[in-house]
């Protein structure tokens, strides 16, 4: 096998290795995320601050299209039980 075979399979490689790491971790983000939804995607979810209504609805396609996609939902709320 010559240097620039060797190459090529080893860029093939790292790239199959770095893919399926990130299969793996966006098959896991949406497990954690689910039970949150399962409420906050409820429309009219809300609770009282303050004697007002704030919605805790969470549209998640919404979540899906934005930034927080990779995130779980626990990263920022920690001490949050439902």
């Amino acid at each position: 096998m010559n240097s620039k075979h060797f190459y090529y399979l080893m860029l093939i490689l790292i790239l199959i290795f770095f893919s399926s790491g990130i299969v793996l971790a966006q098959d896991n983000i949406p497990k954690v995320n689910k039970s949150c939804l399962t409420c906050h995607q409820r429309e009219g979810f809300s609770t009282k601050h303050d004697g007002k209504e704030i919605s805790l609805t969470v549209d998640p396609a919404v979540l899906a299209d934005s930034v927080h996609k990779n995130n779980p939902c626990t990263t920022c709320h920690m001490n949050i039980q439902g």
